[in-house]
């Protein structure tokens, strides 16, 4: 029987993971609470346009810091982190985050020099 290879770590999956981490680690230094409940236990990096969307996965705007209760509460539709977003940045970032999604889609994603430009951006 054969097993497939083993996928070699890229640049660009490196660059990736190296993204999540300081951005998570950004977020949790600025929020240092819940954004809904203000508990400080359990803290985990929600993120409203979901992560897999590259366009948007490392905009500060939209990763929060929610603990788990309110996370898990978000994914089954809690309005709360809506109003959050609406009362922290206006009307206008839902529409400004999805755009941002769509523009990215229509380029074909990010390369690994973008990846790294917006690491270099973020840790100023």
């Amino acid at each position: 029987m054969r097993h497939p290879k083993p996928k070699k770590k890229t640049k660009a999956s490196s660059l990736t993971r190296k993204l999540d981490a300081d951005v998570r680690k950004l977020v949790m230094e600025r929020d240092q609470r819940c954004v809904l409940c203000g508990d400080t236990n359990n803290l985990e990096a929600s993120h409203y346009i979901g992560r897999r969307n590259h366009g948007v996965r490392w905009d500060l705007r939209n990763v929060h810091t929610m603990c788990r209760s309110c996370h898990r509460d978000y994914h089954d539709n809690n309005p709360a982190y809506y109003r959050y977003l609406r009362r922290r940045y206006g009307d206008y970032i839902f529409e400004e985050l999805y755009l941002q999604q769509k523009a990215h889609i229509a380029r074909g994603g990010m390369t690994a020099a973008e990846k790294e430009e917006l690491h270099k951006e973020l840790m100023r």
